[in-house]
């Protein structure tokens, strides 16, 4: 043979090198082959020379994260080893990792970074998104609504509250379809258990105030719960332009005078935007006074609704949007307008196109006259870092109204002061599969279900109430990546069942979140998952 065209161990031609091996393997016997195998199986045979992941600098790190991987990808990839793991826990790469999954969860835990590493805010904030996205909470409870008397929920009595302070008329949950009047802030549920007495149970104390409206109530006043957040109990009185706040911590009480009936009222810690019957946004704090800040006038927009957004942290800061009908459109193009404050001066204005939906393109015979466009403005906090919810849009089926064939929804963060749009159809079939008949439809509050985002998947849970015919949405993984165009949607039919197991829709009430905890009201009671980490609860 030409020797030089014999393979040679010192030939730098790869073709040769490979050619030896070959001829190398081919003289091994059965049990030498195993041997090779279980050696280099079992990393005996050690293999240096070759960049591995652990290599890689923490910029190529990054970009194979945010434009190669999903969420639950990149959980994964830290099991891989501990040199992998080191690799993702380097501080530069977990900053990117919050900044692209959760954005603003940097910026609002800016003063306490010194304490607090990237990889733990990541870590954590990850974890709950997965138990909600999945819907396998920490806890699950149901708390039946009771007196002052609870066994789940140490009682607080009220300061200077007389033992026979006046009762009022109980409201006794068994009468009425939807059980108490509700709200939810905070982890905190207020509810009316009379005329004269409000309970405010904490789900992450398992501690229960006693909000007393007893003087209010000789005066001849009758209170609506508006909002409640981890600081204040916010009602309006009936026929009045006034409005009464409870201090939870010092309890006690302010009253503040708005030009107009109060239609809404967006609460956040100590801070509260009131808007009236006539548009008038006014803000107020506790301890400060209460300041109209020509919303409307200033947008020039007389007859749109609007939503008041605040800041997380900055005290001074909130946001007021507008979503408003194009003029130069078909009348499906809608815009969003958000006007920021600081100190009640608007200082810069935000503008977003809202994407009109499309007709969906499995359906095989659309008929123009067959769908309808429904859109609604809803300022709903989905997370703590900034996200809310501002406008939703559905594609309707005029012959079934009640069954939404697609969706979209417009959402600002006010930390990173950007627009995130998302886009949906439904990907799970029959939509009332697994639930009761259509026509619960029209009654029962919790209604959960797949949809398929257009930019990746999103698990979403909306309900209708007997009287608020709008959707209300909860979105886990509201930003997506785009390696989440192809992933499986979650299974969630086992939650689904659960949820809706033993709930006559008759005797469904609201549904609350945030990023600890999801509440059903129902007549009978309150069943709660818990994602974050709380006393122990009464299991289910």
């Amino acid at each position: 043979m030409d020797t030089s065209q014999s393979p040679s161990s010192g030939d730098p031609n790869p073709q040769f090198r490979t050619a030896a091996i070959d001829a190398f393997l081919a003289g091994l016997s059965p049990w030498e082959l195993m041997y090779l195998r279980g050696q280099l199986r079992d990393g005996t045979a050690k293999i240096s020379g070759l960049a591995s992941f652990e290599d890689l600098p923490a910029e190529l790190v990054c970009i194979i994260a945010t434009e190669h991987l999903c969420l639950d990808d990149v959980l994964n990839c830290r099991r891989v080893s501990h040199t992998w793991r080191a690799a993702w826990d380097h501080e530069a790469v977990c900053s990117t990792l919050c900044r692209y999954f959760f954005p603003g969860l940097l910026e609002i835990h800016g003063e306490h970074r010194d304490q607090t590493l990237a990889r733990d805010l990541f870590l954590r904030e990850a974890e709950q998104l997965l138990r909600r996205r999945h819907g396998k909470p920490m806890q699950k409870s149901f708390i039946v609504w009771n007196d002052s008397s609870s066994k789940v929920f140490r009682n607080k009595r009220p300061k200077h509250e007389a033992e026979d302070a006046p009762q009022g008329c109980i409201l006794a949950p068994s009468r009425y379809h939807y059980g108490p009047s509700v709200v939810y802030g905070d982890g905190k549920i207020a509810w009316e258990l009379s005329n004269t007495r409000i309970l405010i149970d904490d789900l992450r104390t398992r501690q229960r105030q006693i909000c007393s409206l007893s003087q209010l109530y000789l005066s001849g006043l009758i209170l609506h719960m508006q909002s409640v957040t981890k600081d204040l109990l916010v009602l309006s009185a009936r026929g009045s332009n006034a409005v009464h706040v409870w201090h939870l911590n010092l309890e006690e009480w302010r009253r503040v005078t708005l030009p107009a009936h109060c239609s809404a009222c967006y609460a956040e810690g100590e801070r509260v935007a009131f808007v009236t019957t006539e548009s008038h946004v006014v803000c107020w704090n506790w301890g400060g006074k209460a300041l109209d800040l020509g919303a409307r006038e200033e947008a020039h927009l007389p007859d749109q609704p609007l939503c008041v957004m605040w800041h997380p942290v900055r005290r001074s800061s909130l946001f007021v949007s507008f979503l408003y009908n194009r003029d130069d459109s078909d009348g499906n193009d809608y815009e969003v307008l958000v006007l920021k404050y600081e100190d009640g001066k608007p200082v810069q204005r935000f503008t977003e196109l809202a994407t009109s939906l499309t007709l969906p393109e499995t359906d095989p015979t659309p008929t123009p006259m067959g769908w309808s466009q429904v859109i609604q403005t809803r300022c709903q906090k989905l997370n703590s870092h900034g996200l809310y919810l501002m406008a939703e849009m559905r594609l309707d089926d005029l012959q079934n109204s009640m069954t939404p064939v697609a969706a979209a929804s417009v959402g600002f963060n006010v930390v990173t002061e950007t627009f995130v749009q998302r886009r949906y159809s439904n990907a799970s079939g029959n939509p009332t599969e697994d639930f009761d008949d259509l026509q619960g439809w029209m009654h029962h509050a919790v209604f959960a279900h797949h949809w398929r985002d257009a930019l990746g998947e999103q698990l979403v849970i909306m309900g209708q109430t007997h009287d608020d015919p709008c959707s209300r949405r909860f979105q886990a993984g509201y930003h997506s990546s785009p390696a989440e165009r192809s992933s499986p949607t979650p299974d969630i039919s086992d939650p689904q069942r659960e949820v809706n197991h033993g709930m006559h829709p008759l005797e469904r009430g609201e549904f609350f979140c945030d990023d600890g905890f999801m509440v059903f009201t129902t007549k009978l009671g309150m069943l709660v998952w818990a994602f974050c980490d709380v006393p122990e609860l009464p299991a289910l």
